[in-house]
């Protein structure tokens, strides 16, 4: 690798880190934990490191329902308790102003188990398939010596949008 590449990706593992620093932040008390994302981009890295970023979720599965602040809008994540047919998979729903997004295509990207956009609020669900998945694929994406590569990979897993 060339000087100026290695100093590119020592830069950018740099905005990865401090990004990831303000991530996950704790809850306003008992009931609540927040997760304040300050751009969509944060979670897009934090994917990049697949296990810091979900061991931050294992942490905050102590509580039921999460606070996502994003660009003065709140969104609540609620946890659904597993289904016994499920196979343990954490299912998450998102909520707006109180009410359950119920557009169509929310529904179907809903049910495909993936990171999906839809016209209100992007929804997931997170399973062990999707865990690994996260990681198989952002650790090939960091052995890419071109760092323009990960441009693509950027955009595919930003996970807030409004």
């Amino acid at each position: 690798m060339e000087k100026d590449e290695l100093e590119k990706k020592r830069e950018f593992n740099q905005l990865a880190n401090q990004l990831m620093e303000g991530l996950f932040q704790s809850g306003r008390g008992s009931e609540l934990a927040s997760i304040k994302v300050d751009e969509a981009k944060s979670v897009a890295l934090a994917a990049l490191y697949p296990k810091t970023f979900y061991r931050g979720l294992e942490l905050l599965e102590t509580r039921s329902v999460y606070e996502i602040q994003y660009q003065n809008a709140i969104f609540f994540v609620v946890k659904d308790s597993p289904k016994t047919s499920s196979g343990g998979e954490c299912h998450y729903r998102i909520e707006k102003d109180g009410y359950f997004c119920s557009c169509p295509t929310f529904i179907e990207l809903l049910d495909q188990s993936s990171s999906k956009l839809c016209e209100h609020v992007l929804a997931w669900k997170l399973h062990d398939r999707n865990k690994e998945f996260f990681a198989n694929y952002s650790e090939s994406l960091i052995r890419v010596e071109k760092l323009d590569k990960m441009e693509d990979y950027l955009k595919w897993c930003q996970l807030c949008f409004l």
